[in-house]
């Protein structure tokens, strides 16, 4: 199913052609660098972040399949070794489109955690592990600063919707793999040596070869997998999907 990647509502009373109780798309002023005030349609960023990803996903498998297709096959004059060589033209755009999409699949999922956490909600933090914030009642907006997605995910979601923490199921996997390589992107470190012949850190070849060897499918799967986790009805009800949105 494709989502559509604006909020929407329906109308409380008749406006124009559009009769009560008619679904129209939620809109709102903002100001533009040359066009001064002006209306645009509202984005839900849970669903404006995972059609990108769903799209980019699609893309990947085409793309994947002319990488293969150009792909040749040589042994090396040194070793004798058969390898596959691929055009860097059809890895550039490989990379670069499962790179979008997983950057954009962890985004639909952190988006998702901060737009699921009631307006009224109150953390009681036990530990004081945040010293910048004195008490230990927190508040939405300080758990969306203070938490990590991963936190937000097993200690926060869980009680707002009377869920068990989903560790230990095959989705968490899913998505400890996901966080992996999309830490591994956006926070990139060069290789650097301790000693000598010994390297430390993320080498470029191996996020290459993490790249190269992605599940395309599970990552375009695993927001949604997340997210119906908590509520089987976020993607059912267009009203439940704008719910906590604006």
């Amino acid at each position: 199913m494709r989502i559509k990647r604006y909020a929407e509502s329906r109308l409380a009373e008749d406006w124009g052609r559009h009769k009560v109780g008619a679904l129209v798309v939620k809109t709102s002023k903002i100001n533009h660098k040359t066009k001064g005030e002006c209306y645009i349609p509202l984005p839900n960023p849970v669903f404006a972040y995972l059609a990108v990803a769903e799209e980019m996903g699609e893309a990947a498998k085409e793309v994947e399949k002319t990488l293969l297709k150009n792909a040749k096959e040589g042994t090396s004059k040194a070793t004798g070794d058969k390898s596959t060589y691929f055009r860097p033209t059809d890895f550039d755009e490989y990379f670069q489109v499962v790179s979008v999409l997983v950057i954009t699949s962890f985004l639909v999922i952190e988006a998702y955690c901060n737009q699921a956490i009631p307006e009224d909600f109150i953390w009681h933090e036990n530990k004081r592990r945040f010293p910048f914030f004195p008490k230990k009642k927190l508040s939405k907006r300080k758990i969306e600063r203070g938490f990590s997605t991963t936190e937000k995910i097993t200690k926060i979601l869980p009680v707002v919707f009377k869920k068990d923490n989903p560790k230990g199921i095959a989705l968490w996997g899913d998505y400890k793999k996901l966080l992996k390589i999309r830490n591994d992107l956006v926070h990139l470190k060069s290789p650097f040596r301790e000693k000598e012949g010994e390297t430390y850190g993320k080498n470029y070849e191996e996020l290459c070869e993490e790249v190269l060897n992605a599940d395309v499918d599970q990552i375009v799967k695993t927001p949604r997998d997340i997210i119906t986790y908590f509520n089987e009805q976020y993607f059912d009800d267009p009203d439940e999907n704008v719910r906590t949105t604006l």
